[in-house]
């Protein structure tokens, strides 16, 4: 967020550091990061609902809005350390979810929205370089590790050379809900057993832009049942999301 310049003559050098465009806070940037991680819930990312809508801050969405979800920034608690200070934020994350009254129960309606805001806000992405790439694999595929037997479920495939045809494509898989540990130079299975490319290192995404140190989950649960005639439930969830900041300037990490 700063920038530094050396200006050299033949009698003196002088050092110039530009301050930050203070335009935004560090705390706005983890709220926009929160709703970008929440904007990949969705069946083809191999969870259990769409959401049509995320919105930052409570609204009051219409029946053709959901399946929707609002965040909720709440207060921090503000610990201070030697120059710096850790700013534990509570969010609350609201979702939103339609039903029919006369054919299905609001509670399994609900649980599998609740679970699929904690799986995403605690799940930890990750990118895998690949080569010699021979058989395409889909968004929300599951992949196995040939030699390891690790599992990873396919977000996006950055396929940058190569031809899948000829069986020398390469690129990146953007992977999550990885079980055991993926090996360098690995062939990855598809479901059905086939070799769909060799995977490099893994590499884990920075959480959230890289601005969180911590991710917590504090309560949640189905946020009260609707009345007769009422065609929607709500399911709540809050974490505790920890970022740092200098002492007294919220536009500034250490």
């Amino acid at each position: 967020m700063s920038s530094t310049s050396t200006s050299t003559s033949s009698t003196h050098t002088t050092t110039t550091t530009s301050p930050p465009a203070y335009d935004i806070t560090i705390r706005e940037l983890v709220i926009a990061a929160i709703k970008t991680k929440v904007d990949e819930i969705s069946l083809a990312n191999g969870y259990r609902n769409d959401i049509a809508n995320v919105g930052i801050g409570y609204r009051f969405w219409g029946k053709n809005d959901l399946n929707a979800i609002s965040i909720l920034p709440g207060t921090e608690d503000i610990n201070h350390q030697l120059g710096v200070r850790s700013n534990p934020m509570q969010v609350t994350i609201l979702g939103f979810s339609a039903f029919n009254p006369s054919s299905e129960n609001p509670s399994p309606v609900a649980e599998p929205l609740l679970a699929d805001i904690k799986h995403n806000i605690l799940g930890l992405t990750f990118r895998i370089p690949f080569v010699l790439g021979q058989n395409e694999p889909s968004q929300g595929d599951l992949l196995r590790g040939q030699t390891s037997g690790a599992t990873v479920r396919i977000m996006r495939i950055n396929h940058t050379t190569g031809s899948w045809a000829l069986g020398n494509a390469g690129g990146t898989f953007r992977v999550r809900d990885m079980r055991g540990f993926l090996l360098h130079n690995e062939n990855l299975l598809n479901s059905s057993g086939v070799v769909v490319a060799k995977g490099q290192t893994i590499v884990v995404e920075d959480r959230f832009g890289g601005y969180v140190t911590t991710v917590d989950y504090v309560t949640g649960g189905i946020e009260g049942y609707p009345e007769v005639g009422e065609t929607a439930i709500a399911v709540t969830a809050t974490f505790s999301f920890t970022y740092m900041t200098m002492n007294d300037n919220p536009y500034l990490q250490p």
